[in-house]
């Protein structure tokens, strides 16, 4: 995995352990990935199929509001 992205194992346990605390909106990002409804960019931009992009999206813009997001393990 390149430096960068997020480490989907470590993200998935923080996840699963702390699913009461995750921000609202990235579960609101990801009902609209499941839906075929988030597209990369804008909503003219082509629609998300990986998963991994959809949690990048969905960390990027919870960054952007200044909330606190776990960070991918540095290797």
């Amino acid at each position: 995995m390149s430096k960068g992205l997020l480490d989907w194992q470590a993200f998935r346990a923080w996840q699963e352990n702390d699913e009461e605390y995750m921000p609202k909106s990235v579960k609101g990002v990801m009902d609209e990935w499941k839906a075929g409804e988030l597209h990369s960019g804008s909503k003219k931009g082509p629609v998300v199929k990986n998963q991994k992009q959809a949690v990048a999206i969905a960390l990027s813009e919870q960054r952007q509001q200044g909330k606190s997001v776990p960070r991918g393990k540095k290797k």
